[in-house]
């Protein structure tokens, strides 16, 4: 166990490590004893250190009954090697192996532990031909399901409603692992009842030491909570903006807030919330201190209407007097300066009706800078006294400001009576409602090239662009310009380690998608390789650290003849094809010869249009076989 300066003692890795060890022990030694003498099996998902200890544990469980062993490399089986007395070598594997079946046949049945990423020749492989494979991906599951038994009553309805809640909501992180760790956490620390609601951060929620204070609130408190950390984390404006954007009370904890997301970033909730139990001086941070007034609970939506400003393109005068425009060909712009707007007028539609929302008694309509923030120009707009959903606001004197260039969009907040601002629904793509279309705004004198503005994020280029499409169907627009020019990788930094692909789109501008760093290196190698059908696995270590592996299975082209040969190659040439197309590489080669996966685009990044050939190709190929 460690503990630091906060009281709370967390599990290290080991601790993990030797539960999953105490509850996958008795369930192996109870498979083994129902298995018959010389048959093999293997266990290739656990990692060596936890299979050593499983090794030693289960030898001494079923005695001389059973062969059990773990499969190492030759270095390893030194006599100064930790392991070395239940390792065997891969030739003594097969060995044992082939006692199973003839003269000297073992007295039972044999448990070979492959750790992950275990090399061996071919004439060495034992794949599942011979060996029964034994899945443990339910391990966690099992563990979760013990420790909550060890669970005292007096605790035991808080958890059950903390942990129902989190099965109801989308997108809570409430799985097996993250339950497993969360109950050894409690029973490290005597489950006393302020660890309880401070081991929430094993969830994603902030810590909230209050949380069974009142056992029917629980419910209540883990909803606002994880509703309030998903709006930090989907929002796509700055972790300054984002905390303010909350709504808090207390505008002297919204800084101190807000500077805590500055200096951690937001991008992982399981990494900011464990931030504020583990450093005292992040204690007041706490979810008990999260206060948004009741009021502000009330919810409205709020589409802002087209502005009306001129689009690039629409005249070859807009290009000529100002070149740089070309690159935003579609784009609403804002010509800025003397001679530029003076008024503009906002229109936009509130639902439900105004009058029916509590609190809610005018609006204010602002301009606000992508980059800087609100440009000061404001207007406010009463609900009215009579049932309306559509209002129209006119900002004024706009030739008077001093604008800087860049993408701008004009922003609606509903206001309480204390000019107070309200929850806006989010609008389409898990943008922020109440925000109008982003126009790029000219000075008066030169301007560079623009960037490109964000339309949102998207689960992958297919999904983005089908979304797009259709809200250019819906506004009359030609779909078929919503094509994708190209999808780079964001350089990754330590406050954002996911990777996130920048697509830019044809008249929209550009789309944000957002992939688990593993499962994009489990991709590129695989697509860097179209030549290895070997089997890829995914290991989860108990630290949270993770790693691939591929199966030790022979390759089946040294095993196929005849026309199963011929069929083979055809299917590794279509699939070579494919993954070209998939991965934009022609020739992505180290010096020595070998593939290099690093740049690859991965399949998130097609439109799969564009590679319907060689789909089809693959999937003739397959047929055919």
């Amino acid at each position: 166990m460690s503990s630091g300066t906060t009281g709370m003692t967390e599990p290290t890795a080991k601790d993990l490590r030797d539960a999953i060890e105490s509850v996958l022990a008795p369930r192996l030694a109870a498979l083994v004893a129902t298995r018959s003498t010389g048959h093999c099996m293997r266990i290739t998902e656990v990692e060596a250190e936890l299979a050593a200890a499983l090794v030693r544990r289960l030898r001494g469980a079923v005695g001389p009954d059973a062969t059990v062993c773990l499969l190492l490399p030759e270095a390893e089986l030194a006599p100064d090697r930790p392991f070395h007395d239940v390792g065997v070598s891969s030739t003594k594997l097969v060995e044992l192996r082939n006692r199973t079946e003839g003269e000297g046949i073992l007295p039972g049945p044999l448990l070979a532990f492959v750790p992950p990423g275990t090399k061996v020749s071919a004439e060495d492989s034992f794949g599942i031909a011979t060996f029964e494979e034994v899945p443990l991906g339910d391990a966690y599951a099992h563990l979760a399901e013990h420790l909550l038994d060890q669970v005292p009553e007096r605790l035991r309805p808080g958890i059950d409603a903390l942990l129902a809640t989190l099965r109801s909501l989308p997108g809570a992180r409430g799985g097996d692992r993250a339950v497993a760790h969360y109950l050894l956490t409690l029973r490290a620390n005597d489950y006393r009842e302020q660890v309880a609601g401070a081991a929430a951060y094993h969830f994603g929620l902030v810590p909230d030491f209050d949380l069974f204070t009142d056992l029917e609130l629980v419910s209540e408190r883990v909803g606002k909570n994880h509703r309030l950390v998903e709006k930090l984390t989907a929002s796509p404006h700055s972790e300054r903006q984002r905390v303010l954007e909350l709504g808090l009370s207390d505008s002297d904890f919204a800084s101190r807030l807000a500077g805590f997301a500055s200096r951690c970033g937001l991008e992982d909730p399981q990494v900011w919330t464990r931030r504020i139990v583990v450093d005292r001086e992040n204690w007041s941070l706490s979810f008990g201190n999260w206060r948004i007034d009741e009021k502000k609970r009330a919810a409205v939506s709020i589409e802002v209407r087209e502005l009306g400003l001129p689009i690039v393109g629409d005249s070859a005068e807009s290009a000529h007097v100002h070149p740089a425009l070309s690159a935003i060909v579609g784009q609403p712009y804002l010509l800025a300066g003397e001679k530029g707007v003076r008024d503009l007028a906002v229109p936009f539609a509130v639902q439900p009706e105004p009058r029916k929302v509590e609190g809610l008694t005018r609006f204010r309509v602002e301009i606000v800078s992508e980059s800087g923030g609100p440009i000061g120009r404001i207007g406010h707009i009463g609900k009215g006294t009579r049932p309306k959903a559509e209002y129209k606001a006119t900002l004024v004197r706009l030739n008077k400001v001093d604008w800087e260039e860049g993408w701008h969009y004009v922003r609606v907040v509903p206001l309480d009576k204390d000019d107070e601002p309200l929850d806006v629904l989010p609008g389409a793509h898990d943008l922020p409602g109440g925000e109008s279309e982003h126009f790029y705004v000219v000075p008066g004198g030169e301007i560079e090239e623009p960037p490109e503005r964000s339309v949102g994020r998207f689960s992958g280029v297919a999904q983005a662009l089908r979304s797009l499409q259709l809200d250019a169907m819906a506004a009359a627009e030609d779909p078929e310009q919503v094509t994708p020019l190209d999808a780079r990788w964001r350089p990754v930094t330590a406050r954002s380690p996911q990777k996130i692909l920048n697509v830019r789109i044809q008249t929209v501008g550009s789309a944000e998608v957002r992939l688990s760093p593993l499962l994009v290196q489990a991709q590129q190698d695989l697509l860097a390789r179209p030549g290895d059908t070997s089997l890829r696995r995914i290991l989860l270590h108990p630290d949270g650290s993770a790693e691939m592996s591929t199966d030790t299975d022979q390759d089946l082209e040294d095993v196929l003849t005849g026309r199963a040969a011929e069929a083979y190659r055809d299917f590794l040439a279509a699939r070579r094809a494919y993954f070209a197309a998939i991965g934009g590489q022609t020739d992505r080669t180290s010096q020595d010869g070998v593939a290099t996966s690093d740049g690859l685009l991965v399949s998130e990044a097609v439109d799969f249009e564009g590679v319907r050939d060689e789909l089809g190709s693959v999937a003739k190929v397959d047929l055919d076989r």
